[in-house]
């Protein structure tokens, strides 16, 4: 990787509150890379990579059932998610000989510059043959061009826009809705859940979990039994933690939001 090194812009959690989680960053770029990479740390906003990152390139050879990773297996979850988000270049996917994965763990992280860094390599490859971009955390897929644009558009290094929020039917819940988050353990912090809601409380839930999304992105802890206002929504939400990192639900612990019902 060829660049000079430039000094950036910070990325600071103004709310951080030490005693959080580790974050866990982890990114894959398919395609067939030009190597070494053209990593240019001012085009991208970004610094020396982080000292905890870790860096492999795949080839189908190299896994059990001779395809590269999260395509194909069983159960298949990522592959549904590409034919939804990103069909044009599913078949490129599929076709592509190498795989770059991207791992960090951050252990309670008072900034977010580990973030700003590895974006900017993972942006750098997925210029440099990269067909597409997978957020496993986010579950979110990318083309090359839409990830740069997401990320690394105009305005520069977005700190924003790494959680994804879900809105499903309530399978505990007949007739009612359950929204939740992925990706906050990028940030070392708990995915949300608020089961038991109505339609018409979608739009109020959904700016409570952008209230609540930002903060913990910027450093901020829930406390459990932490009560909540919210405008829209009734009195006597409180915040329960639960769940451990294996729960496929979120890849993540979180916390579920309780009472409406």
């Amino acid at each position: 990787m060829a660049g000079q090194m430039i000094d950036p812009a910070p990325w600071t959690r103004p709310f951080f509150e030490p005693g959080g989680g580790d974050a866990l960053l982890l990114y894959l770029i398919y395609g067939k890379f030009r190597q070494p990479l053209d990593f240019s740390p001012e085009k991208y906003q970004c610094g020396e990579p982080p000292e905890r990152l870790e860096i492999r390139l795949l080839h189908p050879s190299d896994m059990p059932n001779g395809r590269l990773p999260f395509l194909g297996e069983e159960p298949d979850f990522f592959g549904p998610l590409l034919t939804e988000q990103a069909p044009e270049i599913e078949a490129s996917v599929h076709e592509s000989p190498e795989c770059l994965v991207f791992q960090l763990s951050q252990p309670d992280p008072a900034d977010l510059e580990y973030l700003r860094d590895t974006l900017g390599l993972v942006s750098a490859a997925a210029a440099s043959g990269g067909v597409a971009v997978l957020d496993v955390q986010g579950l979110r897929w990318f083309t090359s061009e839409g990830w740069t644009k997401e990320y690394f558009g105009e305005a520069g290094a977005a700190v924003h826009g790494h959680v994804s929020i879900f809105n499903s039917d309530d399978e505990r819940n007949e007739g009612a809705y359950w929204m939740h988050t992925r990706g906050l353990r990028k940030f070392g912090r708990p995915d949300l859940s608020l089961r038991g809601l109505s339609r018409d409380q979608l739009p109020a839930a959904l700016e409570l979990f952008n209230r609540l999304v930002a903060i913990q992105c910027l450093g901020s802890i829930l406390p459990d039994g932490q009560g909540i206002d919210a405008k829209g929504l009734p009195a006597g939400l409180t915040c329960h933690h639960e769940g451990t990192h294996e729960d496929p639900d979120f890849n993540n612990v979180h916390v579920e939001i309780r009472g409406l019902r």
